[in-house]
């Protein structure tokens, strides 16, 4: 195999027409492939069958394999946009940078059965596994396969649901609901069967419920040929289960991502935008005046479906004590050492040496400080005051920079295109921006939905013509030991 420079990227001519993706050509085993790994992305609570860290209860590790191969037998070849390769060697020089200057340090850390040198490696394997997810999602959409994505995330959604319902009838502990709830958890919950009276469905904890919902819904409600009632359906279904999550995070992704849908199929209705954004000032003027509201009525049901009575909580919400000293801790590090950081991965490692004697009203904050395996390990709760504490800003300003940039091309297509291809354009700026809300909230790289957003961003065609979206490298399978160069 050969990597050399291509002319062009985006979609290939006999592919698209106006900027419409030709399905028909698609190879349908590839496109059930594409559907079944989507699909695998609800899962990330499953028994670990690989040592890989905390990738290996993920369904979709074990499905990217077989989803390239499947890619390769159908197309032959896999194209790798320069600006992802760039984008990848200077994170990854950024990150070599920190790891020597930090060297000393690094080489000497133990902690809860971990080495410095092993959660380099194995976030360095997150990293780069989601730049093989982006060139992947590029190469699907280059040939006509982001009708399958969408499906997947049909499917997606409807399976979290139907497993949110089982969920639901276990609260109420209703006879067969309840025992066919807890041997399916069996399946799929390796972190345990039972769980708080907040709907986490398929995935491991609430707020991992509603990244996956940050991907899914934006894919879920598009609609090829402009605004249909399945819209609604799946914003309303995606609406209630968010609302039964009680999660934060989720609910403020899918209230930015609800906005950004109402802006798309009513920005040419003057009336309907006034009316969305006087609607939305006077909700957030009353969850700024009385923000317990939320949690009480959500409260109020889940006690009404157990059949109790709810009392409001008069505990300190030791979560929020736990996320302030972790985001705290990651800004120390990052004032000490703003160019490089602390070292890819090593944040668990300085952890304590930035908290205040405050921070250990948490018990959490106490298991994470333990020296033991059996105690998780110390979370910065998110993204930005991750990469800012171990890679410092040059580090944050590339990966942040990437996302910008990929955000505002996907707008401007969104914007040009026609209506069969910028519903499409619009999930991605939709998952992006989820994305970068997200990264207040969590730390990893395993959002792998963000990762197919970023390929199908640079994949999609632009605006209603094709057109080139700058020089790639392209891989194809050489003849008798011989590379071949195609342009």
């Amino acid at each position: 195999m050969a990597i050399v420079p291509s002319a062009s990227a985006g979609a290939p001519p006999e592919r698209w027409r106006d900027g419409t993706a030709r399905f028909a050509s698609a190879d349908r085993a590839l496109g059930w492939a594409v559907i079944v790994s989507i699909v695998s992305l609800a899962f990330n609570d499953l028994p670990s069958l690989l040592p890989i860290g905390e990738m290996s209860q993920d369904a979709f590790v074990y499905a990217v394999p077989l989803l390239a191969l499947f890619l390769l037998r159908s197309t032959g070849e896999i194209e790798i946009p320069s600006v992802v390769l760039f984008f990848a060697a200077a994170f990854a020089i950024n990150v070599l940078a920190g790891v020597v200057v930090n060297y000393h340090e690094i080489v000497g850390f133990q902690l809860k059965g971990r080495s410095g040198l092993e959660r380099v490696f194995t976030q360095s394997m997150t990293f780069g596994l989601g730049v093989f997810i982006t060139v992947l999602a590029y190469n699907l959409a280059r040939h006509g396969m982001t009708a399958y994505i969408v499906k997947g995330a049909k499917v997606a959604l409807f399976i979290m649901a139907g497993v949110g319902v089982l969920e639901c009838a276990s609260w109420m502990e209703l006879p067969g609901l309840t025992q066919l709830h807890e041997m399916l958890a069996l399946a799929i919950h390796n972190s345990g069967s039972t769980y708080s009276t907040r709907l986490r469905m398929t995935a491991f904890e609430v707020s991992w419920a509603g990244v996956m919902l940050a991907f899914f819904f934006p894919f879920g409600v598009v609609s090829m040929g402009g605004f249909k009632k399945s819209t609604v359906f799946y914003a309303v279904l995606v609406a209630i289960l968010v609302f039964l999550a009680q999660s934060r995070t989720a609910m403020l992704v899918f209230a930015f991502q609800i906005l950004l849908l109402a802006w798309f199929y009513g920005r040419n209705r003057l009336d309907l935008v006034i009316g969305a954004l006087t609607a939305a000032a006077i909700g957030a003027l009353l969850l700024a005046t009385e923000p317990t509201v939320y949690q009480n009525v959500a409260e109020a049901i889940t006690d009404m479906a157990q059949g109790q009575t709810a009392e409001p909580d008069q505990e300190e919400n030791l979560s929020n004590v736990t996320r302030a000293a972790a985001i705290r801790s990651a800004m120390s590090m990052f004032s000490e050492r703003p160019l490089l950081g602390v070292g890819f991965g090593q944040y668990g490692f300085h952890y304590a040496q930035h908290l205040q004697a405050d921070d250990f009203r948490s018990y959490e904050v106490w298991n994470y400080v333990t020296d033991d395996s059996e105690t998780p390990w110390p979370p910065t709760y998110s993204m930005h005051a991750r990469l800012l504490a171990e890679t410092g800003f040059p580090g944050y300003l590339i990966w942040l920079g990437f996302i910008l940039w990929l955000l505002g091309r996907s707008f401007r297509n969104m914007i040009k295109s026609g209506p069969d291809s910028a519903p499409q354009h619009l999930a991605v700026v939709m998952t992006l921006c989820g994305l970068l809300i997200l990264g207040v909230s969590i730390d990893s790289f395993r959002f792998f939905g963000g990762w197919i957003a970023m390929g199908l961003a640079l994949g999609l065609p632009e605006g209603r013509s094709v057109r080139s979206s700058g020089p790639a490298l392209h891989i194809e399978p050489g003849h008798k030991g011989n590379p071949v160069a195609v342009q």
